[in-house]
């Protein structure tokens, strides 16, 4: 079920779209359903559902959220729609004014060593800043903030504690709540599926919050 909702967070309000069918369904592109046989001895009818990323349903049927707004994206370049085009891309060719990056850990390309710091940089094409959020700062500062109408949110991972993602989009949030800035989450179905598996961490040896095995397929 598609759908649009909002949290409080602090003072500032917060926007999160869904953008999938539903965000435990495996990460194939059709989910198939059974139907029963009408007749003893017949294999059962399938049906095939299709599932769409976050980036698909913001273009697509949303794209009025982020029409004349400033907007800071929270991504890397996993992020890719449908035919594998990064949502970067896809938003840019929308006209969706991209006006700072930021990146999570391994950084904008996904490049860099898990734990590895990095920095922040500018994009020599477009003279974007590209702010990390896995060096000197794991939280936007108001500097990195100021200017922007709206944050995105779409940070593919496998839906495991062990992937900070969802960390650094708490922190996002966090950063976004008191200047009143809305953050829309771009979802994906989970390719762990959706049951929450594993214990949970405790001090002093926690780093993140959650169970091994989260819900969600996007941070």
């Amino acid at each position: 079920m598609q759908g649009h909702g909002q949290s409080r967070l602090g003072k500032g309000w917060m926007l999160v779209l869904l953008g999938v069918s539903a965000c435990a369904a495996p990460a194939s592109v059709a989910r198939p359903t059974v139907s029963p046989a009408p007749v003893f001895g017949r294999a059962p009818a399938v049906t095939l559902t299709l599932v769409r990323p976050g980036i698909e349903v913001l273009l697509t049927d949303s794209l009025a959220l982020v029409r004349g707004r400033r907007v800071g994206f929270v991504t890397n370049l996993a992020a890719v729609d449908a035919e594998g085009v990064s949502a970067i891309a896809r938003l840019r060719s929308a006209g969706v004014n991209l006006v700072a990056l930021f990146g999570p850990e391994h950084g904008l390309a996904a490049t860099a060593a898990p734990g590895e710091k990095v920095a922040s940089a500018v994009d020599s094409a477009t003279q974007t800043p590209i702010y990390s959020l896995y060096g000197q700062n794991v939280r936007p500062t108001p500097a990195m903030l100021a200017g922007i109408d709206l944050l995105l949110v779409d940070l593919p991972d496998v839906g495991s504690r062990y992937y900070t993602y969802l960390a650094t989009t708490v922190e996002v949030m966090k950063a976004a709540a008191p200047l009143g800035i809305p953050v829309v989450i771009l979802d994906r179905p989970n390719p762990l599926g959706g049951a929450v598996q594993g214990m949970s961490s405790t001090p002093p040896s926690r780093r993140w919050w959650v169970d091994s095995r989260c819900r969600c397929g996007t941070a």
